[in-house]
């Protein structure tokens, strides 16, 4: 991806983790990005943590996104950015309570 262009997702580290799964058993014989751990914390951690996975999972989604268009456009991927109900009804309360991001992170591709 040559452009440089911004997409906003749900910041369930099980969404990330199924995605990289499907890919994996898609495509067995290709080499993906590393993906990141997942990390046990206590209450007084989540700040810090969630910054350090933030930029982990966006790294690992530029990796990918920089893969063969065989990957990129496959029904996995496609999926994971597709738009929800749920998207839609986070985006319109965001939008209601004027929070830029709230329960969301940017991802930013280049």
């Amino acid at each position: 991806m040559n452009d440089m262009c911004s997409v906003s997702h749900a910041d369930r580290y099980s969404d990330f983790f199924e995605l990289n799964q499907a890919l994996r058993a898609e495509f067995p014989l290709l080499q993906f990005p590393p993906f990141p751990k997942k990390i046990l914390f206590g209450r007084s951690q989540v700040q810090s943590v969630a910054s350090k996975r933030m930029g982990e999972l966006n790294t690992y989604l530029q990796n990918l996104l920089s893969m063969d268009p065989e990957v990129t456009n496959s029904h996995p991927v496609l999926m994971f950015f597709r738009q929800t109900e749920e998207d839609e009804t986070d985006e319109a309360f965001n939008r209601k309570l004027s929070v830029k991001g709230a329960g969301r992170h940017r991802v930013n591709f280049m």
